[in-house]
């Protein structure tokens, strides 16, 4: 007569993220890793990031801050800093859209810090906000509105913000991140 089947100790619990709408994702050759960045569950932003282990099939969760994540619009990564660029709301003002702020904060996946690199309240209005990396260790942020999509082609041009947070050059749509 054959056994059944055991009861053994209990599994281990699996850690996934929660469900959610609008996260930002981004690959990373460096770890074969997918960083999902941020999202909204109901009216709240989850703040927070998540990475999915492409070689063991796991999730873990990243623990950053302060700051926090806020309602993400853009996410950049730059593959030879392990660095991430996150463009957020940091608090959303649902009354007042206009009196909102976005921030551009920078995320060390080496060291799990992070910080503030600017404020601007522009990009908190935009339909449409994208960042990239470029090699010398700047971004490139773009961000259209249905106004300026008719008079610029949809491209604004913020100025360069340095890793201090300090504005130079205002006529480059680049900022860097180098300390």
């Amino acid at each position: 007569m054959r056994a059944g089947p055991t009861a053994g100790p209990p599994a281990t619990p699996v850690l996934i993220p929660g469900d959610r709408t609008g996260p930002r994702a981004v690959f990373t050759v460096t770890s074969n890793s997918v960083f999902m960045v941020g999202g909204r569950r109901d009216t709240v932003a989850t703040k927070d990031i998540w990475r999915f282990d492409l070689d063991s099939g796991s999730w873990t969760f990243e623990p950053f801050g302060p700051p926090l994540i806020g309602d993400v619009r853009a996410l950049g990564f730059d593959a030879q800093t392990n660095r991430m660029v996150v463009v957020d709301i940091a608090n959303p003002d649902l009354r007042h859209p206009t009196a909102s702020k976005s921030r551009i904060v920078l995320f060390d996946l080496a060291t799990h810090t992070a910080r503030v690199l600017a404020t601007r309240p522009s990009l908190a209005n935009a339909d449409h906000v994208t960042v990239t990396s470029r090699q010398d260790g700047s971004y490139i942020l773009l961000s259209s509105t249905s106004g300026e999509t008719r008079e610029r082609g949809g491209l604004s041009s913020p100025p360069m913000v340095s890793s201090s947070g300090t504005e130079a050059q205002p006529s480059r749509a680049t900022f860097s991140t180098s300390p």
